[in-house]
C-alpha cells in the first residue's frame, strides 16, 4: 500500500500528540506528565501554607500557586525571598472543592515546579521588607492595646497608603495567633492590591479558613 505524503503528516502528528499525553487512559494528567514546561517565573518573597496536606504558597507577585512535586521540601511556615521555576502547561488551575465558590473569591491556584529557592531566614516581626512599592512588618497586637497575637503593617510608597492591622479582618479584633499567621495574611492582602492595582482590598473569612489562620 502506497502512503502518501499527507497521510505521513497526519500519522506524525498523531504520533507526537500521543507522546505528549502519555499518561494512563481515562486518568487526568497529573502535572508534569508530558514533560512540558510553561514560561519561565521567578517569584520574589512567598510564604506556605499546608491545606489538606498539600503545599500551597502564597506569593506577592502572583498570589496562590502550588508546587507538583515538591511536597517534601515545603514546609508550613516557611518564608522565601527568592523562588526560580516555571508553570505547567499540563496542568490546569487548582480549585479545592470545599472552597470551589465564594460570591467574593474563587480558589484558585496555579501549578509551579521549583527549580531553586532562596529561604527568608530573619523573622519579619519588626524587621521590615520592600518588594517593589510595598513594605511589610509584623507586629505584636498587645503593642497596640488588643489582645497577646500577631498583626501587620502594610505602606505603599506609590501612593501613601498605610494599613495597620492589628489583628484579623473578622469581628471582635481577633488577632492572629503566630507570626506565620500574619505573615500570610499580609501577603495575601499585598498580592491582592499588586494584581488588583488598587489598595481597597477585602479579605474575607472564607480565606482565612482555607489558609488555616482563622475558625469561626
Amino acid at each position: 500500500m502506497n502512503i502518501t505524503k499527507s497521510q505521513k503528516i497526519i500519522a506524525w502528528a498523531i504520533f507526537i500528540s500521543l507522546s505528549f499525553n502519555s499518561c494512563e487512559e481515562n486518568e487526568e494528567p497529573p502535572c508534569g506528565c508530558s514533560g512540558i514546561d510553561g514560561k519561565a517565573i521567578e517569584e520574589t518573597y512567598g510564604t506556605v501554607f499546608i491545606h489538606k496536606e498539600k503545599p500551597y504558597l502564597i506569593t506577592l507577585e502572583s498570589g496562590y500557586i502550588t508546587s507538583y512535586d515538591t511536597t517534601e521540601i515545603l514546609t508550613n511556615g516557611q518564608v522565601f525571598e527568592e523562588m526560580v521555576g516555571k508553570a505547567k502547561f499540563t496542568c490546569t488551575s487548582i480549585i479545592d472543592t470545599a472552597y470551589a465558590y465564594h460570591e467574593h473569591f474563587d480558589y484558585k491556584a496555579t501549578y509551579f515546579e521549583i527549580d531553586s529557592y532562596k529561604e527568608l531566614t530573619t523573622s519579619l516581626l519588626y524587621n521590615p521588607i520592600t518588594w517593589k512599592q510595598f513594605t511589610i512588618e509584623i507586629i505584636r497586637s498587645e503593642d497596640f492595646g488588643y489582645a497577646v497575637g500577631y498583626g501587620f503593617k502594610i505602606s505603599n510608597s506609590n501612593n501613601g497608603f498605610k494599613l495597620l492591622q492589628p489583628y484579623l479582618p473578622v469581628p471582635y479584633g481577633i488577632p492572629c495567633k503566630t507570626e506565620q499567621d500574619a505573615v500570610l495574611v499580609a501577603f495575601l492582602y499585598v498580592s491582592k492590591m499588586y494584581t488588583q492595582s488598587t489598595s481597597l482590598v477585602s479579605v474575607y473569612e472564607t480565606e482565612l479558613e482555607f489558609l488555616g489562620v482563622y475558625t469561626p
